[in-house]
């Protein structure tokens, strides 16, 4: 994700946007994955991580609303 690590939502951007910082190397993370425990699966969990890291757990959701 785009947003710099903070260690908590105090001042973060209220439109949506990412919030950003100049030389950010540590990026937030949220929820959990399919190995991951459960106090960790929300949505709400944050968790920081080095803008480089890869991993197998760490990704992005797809949603599609069928109406």
């Amino acid at each position: 994700v785009e947003d710099c690590w903070f260690p908590n939502l105090a001042g973060s951007p209220t439109d949506g946007s990412a919030r950003s910082l100049a030389g950010c190397s540590q990026r937030v993370v949220r929820g959990g994955s399919w190995d991951t425990v459960p106090r960790e699966l929300r949505s709400s969990f944050r968790m920081r991580k080095a803008a480089n890291t890869r991993k197998k757990n760490i990704g992005f959701r797809v949603v599609r609303e069928l109406h």
